[in-house]
């Protein structure tokens, strides 16, 4: 065998950068993955929290006796929430139903987006039975994250959390 030959076996000069340019894209799509699931799982965990609390005071009839507003909602619940979201984009519907099998059940779309014009806002009354949903398009940063994540046209990803409950008898 040539001297030259038994040089080039030898030398690992550059074994790692050839090493890192193997490992590194698996790596950082790994990472960026957990991170982006992370954080939608976090806003998930983060909006019903923070729609248990409000519905909460639905319930107790706190904002029926304040004459709370949707803008006064919407506030309380961005205050709850412990993440930085835009509070413009959250979307509440807060209405009454007669029976519980009335609520619906999935995302009121209309032209492959949030249909805000069909929400509603009712303070409620003893006795009945309230829907409190709450809806906001969390961004999905990562491209490759987007194809799996995303449950909406628009490629975001919809955080919708909802307290469904019979009011108290409160005066």
């Amino acid at each position: 065998m040539s001297c030259f030959c038994r040089n080039f076996f030898r030398n690992k000069r550059g074994s790692v950068a050839v090493e890192f340019s193997i490992l590194a894209p698996p790596f950082f799509l790994l990472t960026f993955a957990v991170l982006e699931t992370a954080a939608v799982f976090i806003g998930e965990l983060a909006l019903e929290n923070a729609v248990m609390r409000v519905g909460r005071t639905v319930r107790t009839g706190e904002v029926a006796q304040e004459q709370a507003s949707n803008e006064t909602i919407r506030n309380r619940l961005c205050s709850l929430v412990p993440l930085p979201i835009d509070c413009s984009k959250l979307s509440i519907d807060l209405r009454s139903y007669s029976s519980f099998s009335e609520i619906p059940s999935t995302i009121p779309m209309k032209d492959a987006s949030l249909d805000a014009d069909n929400m509603k806002y009712e303070r409620g009354s003893p006795g009945q039975i309230m829907a409190l949903r709450a809806f906001y398009e969390w961004p999905i940063h990562t491209d490759i994250m987007r194809i799996y994540l995303s449950n909406v046209p628009s490629g975001q990803h919809m955080l919708v959390a909802v307290d469904v409950f019979k009011t108290e008898p409160f005066q």
